[in-house]
């Protein structure tokens, strides 16, 4: 079928070419071989009597024409999509369906791991793909390639146009061995008997763990807001990674609460509340408002949803 002498079925091939920017990516993408792409790429070169994808040494850039096809090329395949999907409901006891959810390691522990119990009895057939939380991710989200993320609320500043749904609010506490000699005596932040403080002079003496990775760090952010720089010995690009570096140590770290809570006992942990304010963080779940009225989507969100609410 053509519109205007555009040949539809070229659509889904012009919309992976946009976005991957790559012939290679976009055979990849569509399950075709690249000389199949190859050939539609010049079908539509010469439909649009522009090159579309312009090679410079071994990167290819998009005309201008296609930078200002992108947009429209994205709302048209949200389109098909709601047209195709509209009508189809999701029996989850009895459909297949892959998700691919962006989540750092935190979330993956506290979060979906307790949903996976139910997902296993509820949905069986049901996958989830989890990837890390990186830049670009945004895009990821609007061109479909990842379904859902969830991180906290300040990561999220290139995700404006977005859907959102707040799951929880979340606090930072420091963690130690229980047996470390700087902390020894201190009040812990659940005790019950008095005990002497951390403060901010004895908190930057200490040496901590701290998460570096991709994206910048909230935590060490806010402190450096109030003038508070920490003696940083260890850096990790894993949150669950952190609290469990220190048993047998002398090594502190700033831990979410709940992941710090579900570590403690087993691995020897004592917890203390912050001596400076560094606030909470708010955990949120992100999605492409093209995936809306996606009947096994919203299932999965409002799953998640009922989760966090277990959490609060």
């Amino acid at each position: 079928m053509s519109i205007g002498g555009f040949d539809l079925n070229l659509l889904p091939t012009l919309s992976a070419l946009l976005e991957e920017r790559n012939v290679t990516r976009a055979a990849e993408r569509l399950s075709l071989g690249q000389p199949a792409v190859s050939a539609a790429l010049a079908r539509l070169r010469r439909h649009y009597d522009d090159p579309l994808l312009v090679r410079e040494g071994r990167v290819y850039h998009l005309s201008s024409l296609a930078e200002a096809l992108v947009e429209p090329v994205r709302e048209a395949m949200a389109a098909v999509e709601r047209c195709v999907s509209a009508p189809q409901g999701f029996e989850p006891a009895s459909d297949a369906r892959s998700f691919t959810v962006a989540a750092s390691d935190y979330i993956s522990t506290v979060l979906l791991r307790p949903l996976l119990t139910h997902l296993a009895r509820e949905a069986p057939g049901v996958r989830l793909q989890l990837v890390p939380i990186r830049a670009g991710l945004d895009e990821g989200l609007r061109r479909g390639s990842v379904d859902l993320a969830l991180l906290p609320t300040e990561f999220a500043t290139t995700m404006l146009d977005l859907e959102r749904q707040l799951l929880y609010r979340e606090r930072f506490v420091l963690v130690a061995d229980r047996d470390q000699q700087a902390l020894a005596g201190r009040v812990e932040l659940d005790a019950t008997t008095p005990g002497t403080p951390i403060d901010q002079e004895l908190l930057q003496r200490l040496p901590f763990v701290m998460f570096a990775g991709e994206l910048p760090f909230v935590l060490e952010r806010k402190l450096q807001e109030q003038g508070i720089e920490l003696r940083v010995d260890v850096t990790t690009e894993a949150f669950v990674a952190a609290p469990l570096l220190l048993p047998g140590t002398e090594l502190v770290s700033f831990v979410p609460e709940r992941l710090a809570r579900l570590v403690a006992g087993p691995a020897h942990l004592a917890l203390y509340a912050s001596p400076v304010d560094i606030g909470d963080i708010v955990e949120a779940m992100y999605w492409s408002p093209r995936r809306t009225g996606d009947s096994a989507h919203r299932w999965l969100r409002t799953r998640i949803t009922a989760e966090a609410q277990r959490l609060t």
